[in-house]
């Protein structure tokens, strides 16, 4: 398929009044990270999706987004941004921002962010919501394809202790056993 065939994002993206013409798919031939098609924000818009999972304690999130720079449509100092946030009150936790102009011409570079929730309070609970935006100030676009987020619990330190007593444990009967063979 050549060109480009816009079309409203899909109904898992979209921002408070759904999607507009600011919030885009495009399906460019050769010009996306995963599969065929993208979704791109002009005009200092953003798009989000709240995702059924919740926050849960003491555990490290990490959201990966490829973001492009399509020739003729992203200016100098464009700001693709990446956030997590509170969906129960929209609260933004943590945001990244690429500067997709540096990301070579007709390509995809994949651009990350982390947030770890603590043991107690904060957003543990509440849902999770994933917002991409364009903070381009001349009206440029941004271009996101390719949205992971990967979530690592952090183990608490006495289940640690007990694990490394137990490696210790094993290294000494082994020790045993080898000091009795002839």
């Amino acid at each position: 398929m050549g060109g480009n065939t816009w079309s409203d994002i899909n109904q898992d993206w979209g921002d408070d009044a759904g999607a507009s013409p600011d919030e885009f798919t495009e399906f460019i031939s050769g010009f996306a990270a995963d599969r065929a098609q993208h979704t791109g924000i002009q005009n200092s818009s953003s798009v989000r999706q709240d995702l059924g999972d919740t926050y849960a304690a003491t555990t490290v999130y990490t959201l990966t987004v490829a973001v492009g720079n399509r020739d003729g449509f992203v200016s100098a100092g464009n700001q693709s941004i990446l956030r997590l946030a509170d969906a129960s009150d929209g609260s933004i936790l943590t945001e990244s921002v690429a500067d997709a102009s540096l990301i070579p011409v007709g390509t995809f570079e994949d651009r990350s962010l982390i947030f770890t929730t603590s043991a107690l309070g904060g957003p543990i609970g509440n849902a999770i919501r994933i917002e991409l935006a364009v903070g381009d100030p001349a009206g440029g676009r941004a271009h996101f394809d390719n949205v992971r987020l990967d979530a690592t619990v952090i183990p608490e330190p006495a289940a640690v202790l007990l694990f490394g007593i137990g490696l210790l444990g094993i290294a000494a009967r082994t020790g045993r056993c080898r000091h009795r063979l002839p």
